[in-house]
């Protein structure tokens, strides 16, 4: 699959979940944040995909550039992000706890390239 493939993928998946959210009533804030676009939600979790940034809240610089990090991650792989990233990572949250998560390489990785 090519870059551009892999980009137009991930780029659906986050519009479609900003709809999702939007049309639900689970986002509170939207701007735009180094490039990519910031939505705050009302989970207390952040995720980001296709360029967007999903977080809790846009009131902590650390989580959305955490989270942005996330986004070069995904640029740098491509639809290698997905396998390689997003899915360990849900599972990572759901079955560790927050230390053990944020102290993974792929989250130390994050946070390094989100540079703040």
């Amino acid at each position: 699959m090519s870059d551009s493939v892999a980009r137009m993928l991930q780029t659906t998946i986050a519009l479609i979940t900003m709809c999702i959210l939007g049309v639900s009533g689970y986002v509170d804030e939207v701007r735009p944040y180094r490039g990519s676009l910031a939505v705050e939600t009302t989970f207390n979790m952040g995720w980001a995909i296709g360029g967007f940034i999903f977080v809790g809240s846009l009131d902590y610089p650390e989580w959305t550039s955490h989270e942005y990090g996330h986004v070069r991650q995904e640029q740098m792989l491509g639809i290698f992000y997905i396998p390689m990233i997003a899915i360990p990572s849900m599972f990572s949250v759901i079955i560790n706890d927050h230390k053990t998560h944020a102290g993974s390489e792929v989250e130390k990785w994050a946070t390094a390239l989100g540079g703040e």
